[in-house]
């Protein structure tokens, strides 16, 4: 399939986070600001007598995702909320890590999908493991509560074949 074109606006990004029993939760109120790269490990620049040989790869990136939602509530014991996944309380105290090994941090898998299926034939999508999740807010009109996940799983990219 060619590379298409259609560009893609923040009205077609959603944001979801899974738990390692598959239970999901799609992020509400947001202001379709999700912000990410495609770091590269660190370099180890090799040298001979000060002149560059070769580069080699070093220590993989904790590479960030963050975003930005209107601030609803901070807990509830009864529904899933943002707060509560991101610390693993609540609502969400009993949600599995995504690891599947032991970690003093509640980490959890994330999808941003940007809507494809129209013109596209699939959507495309960024799957981002193994993230811990962190969260601030910010009074103003609304309030904002601004997401920062760090991934320690890495990122899978899927899209039209």
């Amino acid at each position: 399939m060619a590379e298409s074109t259609l560009p893609k606006v923040r009205q077609d990004g959603t944001l979801t986070v899974t738990n390692a029993a598959a239970a999901t939760y799609t992020v509400a109120y947001e202001d379709g600001d999700c912000s990410f790269g495609a770091e590269k490990n660190a370099r180890i620049v090799v040298r001979d007598r000060g002149v560059i040989t070769t580069v080699r790869s070093g220590d993989a990136p904790v590479i960030q995702v963050s975003f930005t939602v209107h601030m609803r509530q901070f807990t509830d014991a009864g529904d899933l909320n943002l707060c509560d996944i991101l610390d693993k309380r609540g609502s969400a105290a009993a949600w599995g890590n995504t690891s599947g090994v032991y970690s003093d941090f509640p980490s959890f898998n994330w999808t941003f999908a940007v809507e494809g299926t129209t013109a596209d034939g699939a959507d495309h999508t960024a799957v981002f493991a193994n993230c811990i999740g962190t969260w601030k807010l910010s009074e103003g009109e609304p309030n904002k509560i601004e997401v920062t996940l760090e991934v320690h799983g890495g990122i899978t990219y899927t899209g039209p074949a």
